[in-house]
């Protein structure tokens, strides 16, 4: 559920019952919290598998396979909106210009290819600048 409706739902609304057979209902999870946005449940499932992986030895449910699908998608999208629709398959065959324009701009603002980071950049600059937050997001 998305808009008004979904904020909604994240809100206060703790139960949500579809008027449709068979019923489908949906009780919202971490109810006893007040969670901000439309993204708070996604966020405390996150922090929760996170926990159970560090201290119980389990898989996260959303790992680093599942994370660099999503960003091939995102790349794919950005990139075929970049070029009027193209139609692209997945997997992608190669780094697209999408990305390679990422990659420049993170060059020029931070002095390092992204590929090339370690972590003794991690006490760089802490934020992105305009051009490349709006490429990223």
């Amino acid at each position: 559920v998305t808009g008004d409706r979904g904020a909604a739902l994240m809100g206060a609304t703790r139960r949500s019952v579809a008027g449709i057979l068979p019923e489908v209902v949906w009780e919202r999870p971490f109810k006893a919290y007040n969670l901000p946005g439309e993204d708070g449940i996604a966020i405390a499932e996150a922090w929760c598998s996170l926990y159970d992986a560090a201290v119980h030895g389990e898989a996260p449910e959303y790992g680093a396979h599942s994370a660099r699908k999503d960003i091939e998608v995102l790349m794919a999208v950005r990139e075929s909106a970049g070029k009027d629709g193209l139609r692209l398959n997945l997997p992608l065959p190669a780094m697209t210009d999408h990305e390679k324009e990422i990659h420049s701009a993170f060059q020029t603002y931070y002095g390092v290819d992204l590929l090339d980071l370690t972590h003794r950049h991690s006490a760089q600059r802490g934020s992105f600048p305009p051009r490349l937050r709006e490429l990223l997001y």
